[in-house]
């Protein structure tokens, strides 16, 4: 890789983790006071539910400065031990920015725009469950796998090759929209990293929203491989690594 090109790829590197610190470990409703806006990815829903859920988030999303709508891909919740006290946590593993588009000039025909080559891992959430801290520390760590044991920098390294490579790859959007393919995520950091084997717990079963309140009462965190939509606060260096990744695409490596 030529020279300009490894910088470019650390400085969208070093982006991605700035843009996706703070605010993704309570995302669900009831684990936080801000509403979500939750709705199931996995179900299939009729062409009004799913206006009604895109007109809400839209104005939620004006009314509200700084909230964006995201896809959240497998879900950890239920209760981790901090370094003080016992945590919370209702989090995506993997966090996917989602826009909302008008299709017509009265705002009435709304339709998604998923940006797949945004998708990160969430690293306030693997932080946590690594260190047990009782928050992310933005100005010290700002999630960044250096900061975290040696085992768990090397296998959040791995995926992020392996994400980076899906998009080299035919199909990539449905290889990552693939149940399959977060199994794989999880599956290699609980095989290579020890707190996530000690700290998670496969549950069985699909993730029912009607259980929440006991899923979160859990001493364990359980592990769904559910999808879900969601409100979250909008990262303001997102689209600094958004145009980083644009640069980085077209940069050839021999520059």
């Amino acid at each position: 890789m030529g020279a300009v090109a490894a910088y470019m790829e650390y400085l969208r590197e070093m982006a991605r983790k700035i843009a996706y610190r703070g605010s993704f470990l309570k995302v669900i409703p009831g684990t936080r006071s801000m509403p979500s806006r939750y709705l199931d990815w996995d179900v299939s829903h009729s062409p009004d539910d799913r206006k009604r859920y895109l007109l809400g988030a839209e104005q939620d999303r004006q009314s509200k400065d700084g909230r964006a709508l995201f896809l959240g891909i497998g879900l950890c919740i239920g209760q981790t031990q901090g370094k003080s006290r016992q945590m919370k946590v209702a989090a995506p593993l993997l966090i996917v920015p989602m826009n909302i588009e008008s299709e017509d000039d009265d705002g009435k025909v709304l339709a998604l725009d998923i940006h797949w080559k945004s998708i990160a891992l969430n690293y306030d959430l693997i932080t946590t469950i690594v260190e047990g801290a009782d928050t992310v520390d933005e100005e010290d760590s700002m999630g960044q796998p250096n900061m975290l044991s040696p085992a768990a920098a090397s296998a959040v390294n791995t995926l992020e090759l392996r994400l980076d490579r899906a998009f080299q790859e035919p199909g990539h959007v449905q290889r990552i929209s693939d149940q399959k393919f977060v199994e794989e995520i999880i599956d290699l950091l609980m095989a290579e990293v020890p707190a996530f084997r000690s700290k998670l717990f496969k549950a069985p079963g699909a993730y029912r929203k009607e259980d929440a309140d006991r899923y979160e009462r859990s001493d364990k965190l359980l592990w769904f491989n559910h999808r879900f939509a969601f409100m979250g606060n909008n990262p303001g260096e997102l689209s600094a690594y958004e145009a980083l990744n644009e640069l980085c695409s077209i940069i050839p490596n021999e520059a």
